[in-house]
Protein backbone atom coordinates (compact mmCIF):
# COMPACT_ATOMS: atom_id res chain seq x y z
CA UNK A 1 0.00 0.00 0.00
CA UNK A 2 2.72 2.45 0.77
CA UNK A 3 4.25 1.71 -2.52
CA UNK A 4 1.45 2.30 -4.40
CA UNK A 5 0.70 6.00 -2.65
CA UNK A 6 4.52 6.52 -3.49
CA UNK A 7 3.93 5.99 -6.96
CA UNK A 8 0.90 7.82 -6.90
CA UNK A 9 3.12 11.12 -5.28
CA UNK A 10 5.40 10.89 -7.88
CA UNK A 11 3.34 10.62 -10.62
CA UNK A 12 1.44 13.77 -9.13
CA UNK A 13 4.63 15.52 -8.52
CA UNK A 14 5.91 14.69 -11.95
CA UNK A 15 2.21 15.96 -13.48
CA UNK A 16 2.36 18.95 -11.84
CA UNK A 17 5.96 19.57 -13.04
CA UNK A 18 4.52 18.90 -16.38
CA UNK A 19 1.68 21.21 -16.50
CA UNK A 20 4.00 24.23 -15.32
CA UNK A 21 6.21 23.64 -18.19
CA UNK A 22 3.25 23.70 -20.64
CA UNK A 23 2.20 27.07 -18.84
CA UNK A 24 5.89 28.42 -19.88
CA UNK A 25 5.50 27.05 -23.25
CA UNK A 26 1.93 28.10 -24.01
CA UNK A 27 2.66 32.08 -22.73
CA UNK A 28 6.01 31.72 -24.95
CA UNK A 29 3.68 30.62 -28.39
CA UNK A 30 0.92 33.56 -27.48
CA UNK A 31 3.80 35.95 -26.77
CA UNK A 32 5.19 35.25 -30.49
CA UNK A 33 1.48 35.13 -32.08
CA UNK A 34 1.20 38.26 -30.37
CA UNK A 35 4.16 39.59 -32.35
CA UNK A 36 3.41 37.88 -35.31
CA UNK A 37 0.04 39.68 -35.15
CA UNK A 38 1.56 42.98 -34.70
CA UNK A 39 4.01 42.38 -37.75
CA UNK A 40 1.22 41.63 -39.80
CA UNK A 41 -0.38 44.82 -39.07
CA UNK A 42 2.94 46.30 -39.65
CA UNK A 43 3.39 45.05 -42.64
CA UNK A 44 -0.52 45.54 -43.71
CA UNK A 45 -0.07 49.33 -42.88
CA UNK A 46 3.47 50.10 -44.82
CA UNK A 47 1.96 48.35 -47.88
CA UNK A 48 -1.09 50.38 -47.81
CA UNK A 49 0.98 53.54 -47.42
CA UNK A 50 3.49 52.62 -50.05
CA UNK A 51 0.68 51.74 -52.65
CA UNK A 52 -0.84 55.54 -51.80
CA UNK A 53 2.39 56.28 -52.90
CA UNK A 54 2.69 54.78 -55.96
CA UNK A 55 -0.62 55.81 -57.34
CA UNK A 56 0.66 60.11 -56.64
CA UNK A 57 -2.57 60.61 -54.45
CA UNK A 58 -0.54 63.05 -52.10
CA UNK A 59 2.24 65.41 -52.73
CA UNK A 60 5.46 64.70 -51.36
CA UNK A 61 6.91 67.17 -49.09
CA UNK A 62 10.78 67.83 -49.83
CA UNK A 63 13.42 68.47 -47.25
CA UNK A 64 16.24 70.16 -47.91
CA UNK A 65 19.46 69.09 -47.39
CA UNK A 66 20.87 70.99 -44.16
CA UNK A 67 17.71 70.00 -42.54
CA UNK A 68 17.94 66.23 -43.03
CA UNK A 69 20.08 65.59 -39.99
CA UNK A 70 17.39 67.87 -37.56
CA UNK A 71 14.68 65.75 -39.48
CA UNK A 72 16.21 62.50 -38.28
CA UNK A 73 16.81 63.76 -35.11
CA UNK A 74 13.53 64.29 -34.35
CA UNK A 75 11.92 60.95 -36.39
CA UNK A 76 13.88 58.95 -34.30
CA UNK A 77 12.84 60.47 -31.18
CA UNK A 78 9.14 60.00 -32.07
CA UNK A 79 10.07 56.45 -32.97
CA UNK A 80 11.20 55.93 -29.60
CA UNK A 81 8.16 57.34 -28.04
CA UNK A 82 5.44 55.90 -30.14
CA UNK A 83 7.32 52.24 -28.94
CA UNK A 84 7.77 53.31 -25.13
CA UNK A 85 3.90 54.24 -25.45
CA UNK A 86 2.64 51.34 -27.35
CA UNK A 87 4.83 49.01 -25.72
CA UNK A 88 5.43 47.69 -29.07
CA UNK A 89 8.70 47.03 -31.38
CA UNK A 90 7.92 48.88 -34.56
CA UNK A 91 10.04 47.44 -37.15
CA UNK A 92 12.53 50.50 -38.27
CA UNK A 93 13.40 49.26 -42.06
CA UNK A 94 9.44 49.85 -42.98
CA UNK A 95 9.31 52.81 -40.94
CA UNK A 96 12.54 53.84 -43.42
CA UNK A 97 10.18 53.29 -45.94
CA UNK A 98 7.45 54.50 -45.22
CA UNK A 99 9.18 57.87 -44.87
CA UNK A 100 10.76 57.63 -48.16
CA UNK A 101 7.41 57.12 -49.58
CA UNK A 102 6.15 60.45 -47.80
CA UNK A 103 9.26 62.72 -48.22
CA UNK A 104 12.07 63.30 -50.50
CA UNK A 105 15.00 64.37 -48.99
CA UNK A 106 17.36 66.74 -50.76
CA UNK A 107 20.75 65.44 -51.49
CA UNK A 108 24.31 66.65 -50.72
CA UNK A 109 25.30 66.22 -54.70
CA UNK A 110 22.92 67.90 -57.45
CA UNK A 111 23.69 65.70 -60.51
CA UNK A 112 21.27 64.22 -62.62
CA UNK A 113 19.72 61.62 -60.98
CA UNK A 114 21.02 61.51 -57.92
CA UNK A 115 19.48 65.09 -56.72
CA UNK A 116 17.66 62.80 -53.73
CA UNK A 117 19.03 60.24 -51.30
CA UNK A 118 17.93 56.84 -51.95
CA UNK A 119 15.80 54.67 -49.25
CA UNK A 120 19.03 52.64 -48.24
CA UNK A 121 20.82 56.17 -47.18
CA UNK A 122 17.72 56.97 -45.09
CA UNK A 123 17.63 53.44 -43.56
CA UNK A 124 21.43 54.71 -42.64
CA UNK A 125 21.00 57.79 -41.44
CA UNK A 126 17.64 56.53 -39.27
CA UNK A 127 19.87 53.93 -37.80
CA UNK A 128 23.10 56.50 -37.08
CA UNK A 129 20.44 58.95 -35.70
CA UNK A 130 18.49 56.42 -33.77
CA UNK A 131 21.73 55.05 -32.00
CA UNK A 132 22.63 58.47 -30.68
CA UNK A 133 18.70 58.84 -29.19
CA UNK A 134 19.19 55.60 -27.55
Amino acid sequence: MKQKNKFIKERLKHKQEQLSMQAIRQERLNRTMQNTKDDIDQLIYALHELEEAEKGNHKRHTIPYNEVFSFFTRICRLFDYLQHRCHKYFNYRLTCLVIHAHYRFRSRTRAPGREYLSPGTILTYFKHEWEMVV
